[in-house]
């Protein structure tokens, strides 16, 4: 909910050179959960292209996690993580888009299909300056 507030208290924890690593959504993935039909875009009438979803859209969205209901998510665009970590004295050593061990593949399929062939969570490793 609060990035900014996120890198300032590490900040303050941290000694000079320490690491803060973390992981979170996606925003491609949090991109596509905001469409009921998990899209970002399709091809309309005549070949034209709808848009659902605003990737630069940073207010809060409900999103639903199957059985355990709706939840609250605080999605940021990637130069957001970057810039709020820069801005609040840290470095970026290392950025990954992450994918699931193949081993999940055994509890959801489809799951497992949809986040191998676009990112769903991200990790972010930052040292303080």
């Amino acid at each position: 909910k609060n990035l900014k507030g996120l890198y300032k208290e590490a900040h303050r924890v941290l000694k000079k050179g320490g690491i803060l690593v973390f992981t979170t959504g996606h925003p491609i993935f949090d991109l596509i959960n905001q469409s009921p039909d998990r899209l970002i875009g399709f091809k309309g009438p005549r070949g034209k292209r709808k848009i659902i979803g605003n990737y630069f859209d940073e207010s809060a969205k409900n999103t639903r996690l199957g059985a355990l209901g709706v939840m609250k998510l605080y999605s940021y665009t990637l130069e957001t993580f970057i810039m709020r970590g820069i801005e609040k004295g840290f470095e970026l050593l290392e950025y990954r888009d992450l994918k699931p061990v193949p081993s999940s593949k055994k509890y959801d399929k489809v799951g497992y299909e949809t986040t191998t062939t676009l990112p769903s969570f991200i990790l972010l490793k930052f040292r303080k300056r």
